[in-house]
């Protein structure tokens, strides 16, 4: 069992996916679908890894561009 969640970051530079926000998402490790862990809104000028670290979670691997404004990255509470 992993204890790392996907961190989903969706940007002003998104398009059609929503405001801009940061979603904390269990994995899906078992095909089971992913669950919703903490959902917070991004604000201009914000650096979505302060933002995770501001609510205690550290990024462990390197972000997956998914596309333009949007990419996940791999975190654990710290």
């Amino acid at each position: 069992m992993t204890t790392t969640a996907a961190a989903h970051i969706i940007t002003t530079d998104a398009a059609a996916l929503g405001d801009p926000e940061v979603i904390v998402m269990t994995r899906d490790d078992e095909g089971l679908g992913a669950d919703e862990i903490a959902r917070y809104t991004l604000h201009d000028g914000v650096d979505p890894v302060e933002l995770l670290a501001d609510h205690d979670w550290r990024v462990t691997g390197d972000p997956t561009d998914v596309e333009r404004g949007y990419w996940i990255v791999d975190v654990e509470r710290a």
